[in-house]
């Protein structure tokens, strides 16, 4: 990936940074981030979405527009320490994807030597990639671990606010190329991988919109996907009814993260647009629209808030009662019947 319009590329290009960077960005794009999913598939039996190099780029992308968007003034040593934690934020999966936020080390252990890279430097950038999900010490706020600032080497830092950018860009990094497509297109997904994979199949369009302190999500996925049940996990689930759960996650992800980026960024609202389409003409025949906000005083303290609380048009949508997964389902069924 180059430079060009990319603020975290652009920031470090020219300086003690960029070699470093690129000789490690080279050295994980072919050896490590290709292998993640394979091993990871391997030791926990579960078939991932996209762990690879495509990620990482994404990641950094999405990391690089919310700090353009929200206006935000980092030091080349910041941007630095950033980008590597994009590289490392997801590498623990080669151990096993559960609890793969705390192995970060174990991985980075095994390229950091040839490269020679400063210990303290990489241990920052562990530091911050191992806070973008999970747990520490049975609490998922994780963000609170770490300083507001501080100063490494003489070199002022805002550690919060570079692991929350790292967080939500990750969040904001599902989309079609994390999707194996072939085996969904053959309908050969492994068992208890189809709702993950379906969904980032059809997640066409994230959008940033800082202006209106807004996210917007919207699917386009052909109208069988949503009929029945789809596994997951140990289990099943109807498409809207995962969409509904993963778009909420998206929500308090984005409301978390708000809190550690130092009022440059602000969000408060998440637009989703879910389109079912006819297989045959390609045209659309449903479409789900909802806005995920806080309506009133929070009801839940810990956990994901209720899709129903977040977006009450759902509750009696479209005038035909509670919107489920099943409901939507009976709903297309008796279109097709007419």
């Amino acid at each position: 990936m180059t430079a060009g319009n990319n603020y975290l590329l652009t920031l470090i290009e020219g300086t003690e940074y960029e070699a470093p960077y690129n000789e490690l960005s080279a050295k994980f794009s072919s050896k490590i981030h290709p292998n993640v999913v394979e091993l990871g598939n391997g030791l926990d039996r579960i078939f991932l979405t996209d762990h690879g190099p495509e990620h990482i780029k994404w990641v950094i992308k999405q990391a690089a527009e919310l700090c353009s968007q929200g206006k935000i003034t980092m030091s080349a040593y910041e941007a630095y320490i950033v980008l590597i934690a994009a590289h490392l934020h997801d590498v623990g999966n080669a151990l096993g994807r559960r609890g793969h936020t705390t192995r970060i080390d174990e991985i980075f252990q095994l390229i950091y030597g040839p490269l020679g890279f400063n210990k303290f430097d990489a241990n920052f950038a562990e530091e911050i990639a191992s806070t973008h999900g999970g747990n520490i010490k049975g609490s998922k706020d994780t963000l609170s671990t770490l300083d507001a600032d501080s100063t490494f080497f003489g070199k002022p830092v805002k550690p919060q606010l570079l692991a929350a950018i790292i967080r939500l860009g990750d969040e904001l990094s599902e989309a079609p190329y994390r999707a194996n497509h072939l085996a969904i297109e053959a309908g050969k997904l492994p068992t208890g991988s189809e709702a993950y994979h379906i969904y980032a199949y059809g997640l066409h369009t994230t959008q940033i919109e800082a202006e209106t302190r807004s996210i917007r999500l919207a699917f386009w996925l052909n109208e069988k996907y949503f009929m029945g049940p789809l596994e997951k996990d140990e289990g099943s689930v109807y498409l809207l009814d995962y969409i509904f759960d993963r778009t909420v996650k998206t929500f308090d992800e984005a409301v978390y993260c708000t809190k550690y980026m130092r009022g440059a960024l602000f969000f408060d609202k998440v637009h989703v647009e879910v389109a079912a389409y006819d297989d045959r003409t390609k045209r659309r025949i449903k479409k789900v629209a909802y806005t995920l906000r806080q309506h009133g005083f929070p009801s839940r303290s810990q956990g994901h808030a209720d899709i129903y609380e977040l977006a009450p048009e759902l509750k009696n949508y479209e005038g035909h009662g509670k919107l489920t997964g099943e409901t939507l389902a009976k709903g297309l069924s008796e279109e097709a019947a007419r």
